[in-house]
């Protein structure tokens, strides 16, 4: 009788630590599922370059997530949230060199003539409006105002 309760308790334990570890490794995929959409939610070239062929029009916030490269980033990013701008993100820290300026050659920019914050607006796949080197909120509400953006989906 008392090896049964003991065979039961060892075979309860077990069970505990097998329900333990199945919830342990799915939060640890939800995690990394996590991690990756957010890592996927950043334009890339050949999205910038779909827009571009297929006719669309878009707001591309490009920034450095690097904040010793650009401290205004955060800050206009925070704002184009705040005022729930529908907008895709390239992010200059994010790529290499290489794709960097072809991202710039693509929306047919001079790499000399621009900087990071900017926004870029393209219409019907051109490159319609854009401001670079923002650093202050203000011209970036102006810029809102001027083209209706928050109508941009």
């Amino acid at each position: 009788m008392v090896k049964k309760v003991e065979e039961n308790k060892k075979e309860n334990n077990m069970i505990g630590i097998l329900v333990a570890l199945i919830i342990l490794v799915l939060c640890v995929v939800a995690v990394i599922l996590f991690i990756n959409n957010k890592k996927n939610d950043m334009v890339k070239n050949s999205d910038i370059e779909n827009i571009i062929k297929e006719g669309k029009t878009a707001i591309i916030y490009v920034e450095n997530s690097d904040s010793k490269k650009c401290e205004k980033c955060s800050d206009i990013k925070k704002y184009l949230n705040e005022e729930k701008i529908n907008y895709e993100i390239y992010d200059v820290n994010k790529n290499t060199s290489k794709e960097y300026k072809k991202m710039l050659q693509t929306l047919t920019v001079n790499p000399s003539d621009f900087n990071y914050p900017a926004v870029i607006y393209i219409k019907e796949g051109r490159i319609y409006s854009n401001i670079i080197n923002v650093n202050d909120t203000k011209i970036v509400k102006q810029f809102i105002k001027d083209y209706d953006l928050t109508l941009v989906k």
